[in-house]
């Protein structure tokens, strides 16, 4: 509204200059009726005379006004470019400021929605990992009769070779009860040294009881490994310490049977997760059967494993 005033106004002044050469011309008609002729003359020389007054007198005059108009619509035009560009300039500075205000929201929802994806992963990532603890604390065995075993218990009893774990015990039934990963560690133990069973065997008769257990496990890791969360890492790290250094162990071997070289050994190997395992016989044993990277920055372990694998070749 306010630029179309202006225009109004500067067309206005070029109506000044030509309403200034008009009376400019009726002046001049004035002084030339009243100093030359009382009147018009039928005579066609008197009319020359005054055509060349006119054109002698008026045609110098008009010339210069137009030059002036010319010369001011130049300047209007010249105006009204410089005002259009900065129109211009302030439409591209409201364009650049939307674009990064924009931006800005843009970042901003990106930044709370990953919080919010974060927040439902480690959500449900909390809730996974208290029912593994769950699962783990309320591990049973089914209850086997001491006879059918005894024998292979007695000789790794009196071989001494480890301790017999305070979560196998003898009911009142006659019965040989079990409880937690450990027992099951030492009875695979018992197994491997009495009668060289492997763990698929020992998977076989034992599935039922410690196969939710690892059911779980693996579907924590996956959870991790599918999600799009970074730092993917320090969560697993977070699962790995909830374990002792037995379950890391009975993982080792079980991670080398026919089920878990298909489905666990991989997510294991690519997480580090024997990074904190203790070395002894029978993992030393069996330890070239994984990826190196399985067990981190372990500097033992790593030491041991180049060892073998020179050994090997």
């Amino acid at each position: 509204m306010a630029s179309e005033k202006k225009n109004s106004k500067k067309l206005n002044n070029l109506n000044y200059i030509l309403y200034f050469a008009i009376v400019l011309l009726i002046i001049t008609l004035g002084f030339y009726f009243y100093n030359f002729n009382n009147g018009l003359s039928a005579d066609s020389n008197k009319w020359g005379t005054f055509g060349d007054f006119l054109g002698g007198t008026l045609n110098p005059i008009f010339a210069l006004f137009s030059l002036f108009a010319i010369i001011y619509t130049i300047k209007i035009q010249t105006e009204e470019l410089e005002f259009s560009r900065e129109e211009l300039e302030e439409t591209r500075k409201e364009l650049k400021e939307s674009r990064i205000a924009q931006q800005e929201q843009s970042e901003s929802l990106k930044l709370q929605n990953m919080g919010t994806q974060l927040q439902i992963f480690e959500n449900t990532f909390f809730q996974l990992v208290d029912l593994f603890s769950k699962e783990k604390e309320g591990l049973f065995a089914s209850n086997f009769k001491i006879d059918t075993y005894a024998s292979i218990i007695k000789i790794h009893m009196d071989s001494k070779k480890v301790d017999i774990p305070k979560y196998i015990f003898k009911n009142d039934e006659g019965l040989l009860t079990i409880r937690s990963i450990t027992a099951y560690l030492y009875i695979l133990k018992t197994f491997q040294i009495a009668s060289r069973i492997n763990y698929d065997e020992f998977n076989i008769k034992y599935e039922s009881d410690t196969g939710s257990y690892f059911g779980q496990l693996y579907q924590i890791i996956k959870f991790i490994d599918e999600s799009n969360i970074e730092y993917k890492q320090r969560y697993i790290n977070i699962l790995r310490a909830q374990f002792t250094k037995e379950e890391l162990e009975f993982l080792f071997y079980h991670c080398l049977g026919s089920i878990g070289k298909k489905r666990f050994k991989d997510l294991i190997e690519r997480y580090e997760f024997f990074e904190h395992i203790i070395l002894n016989d029978n993992i030393e044993k069996q330890l070239l059967e994984y990826d190196i990277k399985a067990f981190g920055k372990n500097e033992k372990i790593l030491e041991k494993y180049n060892e073998l694998k020179s050994k090997a070749q």
